[in-house]
């Protein structure tokens, strides 16, 4: 289910690789419109099986956790040591890949959050959220589905010149207002300077006070939803 939806996503040309212990998993019998997949049998914890892979060329990393076959503290344990190795790959190489980790005990979300600003930690809590605002507000169903949809709206960090003029002082207001003109909707910004810095969530900033000035530069990015 995966694969098939990230089909509609990626250019032509693409392959997902997809290395795991259980020998029952064969997605190279699916048709594809632009994927190509390779399946490889190995144990994701192993460096040597890492660094089989050809690192330079990934562009982005999903851990799934084993929760059909093993405990849950070790499905954790599994998805953080191939992080951690994942991770040390990329500084030793100098390489820039984005990794999505499935973590199922939020205790243990806590000790992947110390990382890059593109790791992203998806849980089971994720899910239970959004089940309870649907349940709140039966309305935001549509909104969710929408988001969820390849077809539909989406994420983006566009580059800040691309809405304010750069190295000036503006309020938010000024970039919903540029946003809305492109028919997108800005949820917030991404600052370049900080993008190493935990105690500043990284330079990311979601829902910000539309009052407040902002001066962007050069490789700071506003978080839009939009269809392109």
């Amino acid at each position: 289910m995966l694969i098939r939806e990230r089909d509609s996503y990626v250019p032509p040309g693409s392959v997902v690789t997809i290395v795991a212990q259980d020998d029952a998993i064969d997605a190279t019998q699916i048709e594809f419109k632009n994927l190509e997949v390779v399946v490889k049998l190995g144990d994701s914890t192993d460096r040597q099986v890492l660094d089989s892979l050809g690192t330079e060329k990934i562009s982005h990393v999903i851990l799934l956790s084993y929760t059909n076959s093993v405990e849950l503290e070790q499905a954790d344990a599994i998805v953080l040591m191939t992080l951690l190795h994942l991770r040390d790959i990329a500084k030793q190489k100098s390489l820039s890949f984005s990794i999505t980790s499935q973590i199922m005990d939020v205790r243990n979300q806590a000790l992947a959050q110390i990382a890059q600003v593109d790791d992203f930690i998806v849980g089971d809590q994720l899910t239970s959220l959004m089940l309870s605002q649907i349940a709140e507000n039966k309305f935001l169903s549509p909104v969710i589905a929408d988001l969820l949809d390849s077809e539909g709206s989406e994420l983006y960090l566009k580059p800040a010149e691309d809405y304010v003029v750069l190295d000036q002082s503006v309020n938010f207001y000024t970039v919903v207002e540029a946003a809305q003109r492109r028919s997108e909707v800005a949820i917030g910004y991404r600052r370049q300077a900080a993008d190493q810095d935990m105690n500043l969530a990284y330079g990311v900033a979601i829902n910000p006070a539309k009052s407040n000035s902002i001066t962007f530069r050069q490789l700071d990015r506003i978080i839009v939803l939009s269809e392109a």
